[in-house]
């Protein structure tokens, strides 16, 4: 298993965080899709993320403020050159 985790658009999260909002993302939509298999089809979209991560239910309105400290927990980090 990678130490990092791949968010749409170019960003990767550590494992760890990805492992917490994977934890709500199965109580919502099952563990038919596994982790490893989130990562293989280009990861969470952000803002799918930060819902998840915060648990946060999905049409909830997330302040800037829980978004950056949802990527500042996360560890975020940048894959574009």
């Amino acid at each position: 298993m990678a130490d990092r985790f791949p968010i749409q658009g170019g960003l990767t999260i550590s494992r760890e965080a990805a492992e917490k909002a994977y934890i709500e993302y199965s109580r919502s939509y099952g563990t038919e899709q596994s982790l490893d298999r989130l990562a293989e089809r280009a990861g969470f979209g952000l803002l799918e993320f930060c819902h998840l991560y915060l648990k946060k239910h999905i049409s909830f309105k997330l302040t800037n403020e829980q978004i950056t400290r949802a990527l500042h927990e996360a560890k975020v980090m940048s894959t574009l050159a």
